[in-house]
């Protein structure tokens, strides 16, 4: 199994635009950077476990929501 990382990170920018966070607004909380947190966003970058747990606890959402259609299965 692979993660999408462009859907995943569509996720993460739906479940932020909804709350109302600034990409600034979001790293904070996370302890990333604004560039790290945009890359993220737009797929060009992985994350730790850490990273995804604290983005998840800050949006308030469950892991099974950012995930939701971003796994593939590799054949």
């Amino acid at each position: 199994m692979a993660v999408n990382r462009y859907m995943l990170g569509e996720r993460i920018y739906e479940s932020r635009k909804k709350r109302k966070l600034t990409q600034s607004d979001l790293a904070e909380i996370v302890g990333i950077s604004n560039t790290y947190l945009s890359h993220i966003e737009n797929g060009s970058k992985n994350m730790s476990m850490d990273t995804f747990i604290d983005i998840v606890n800050a949006l308030g959402v469950t892991p099974d929501e950012l995930l939701m259609d971003s796994v593939r299965s590799v054949d």
